[in-house]
């Protein structure tokens, strides 16, 4: 289903990059089933103007979680540095 021709152009439409990620990351699964769950909103069957804020938002949505996942990454990655620092 997420190969789908129309699942790629609606992706494409939206300016959504797809990615596929390691087996198993919670992270991409997460992030699937939020996504396929919008998809089958039923605001998507409304008039054109209601269906384009609807994707604005979803998307506004998406780019919230992958920056706020970004930080925690780089928070992670202070803090090990910090407990591998000498002296600890």
């Amino acid at each position: 289903m997420l190969t789908s021709a129309a699942y790629n152009d609606l992706c494409d439409r939206l300016g959504v990059v797809q990615s596929m990620g390691r087996v198993g990351s919670c992270f991409d699964n997460a992030a699937d089933n939020t996504i396929q769950t919008a998809l089958r909103e039923r605001q998507l069957a409304l008039p054109e103007p209601v269906t384009a804020a609807y994707a604005a938002t979803v998307v506004a949505h998406a780019r919230i979680l992958i920056a706020l996942n970004e930080q925690i990454e780089a928070m992670e990655a202070q803090v090990k540095a910090h407990s591998r620092a000498p002296g600890r």
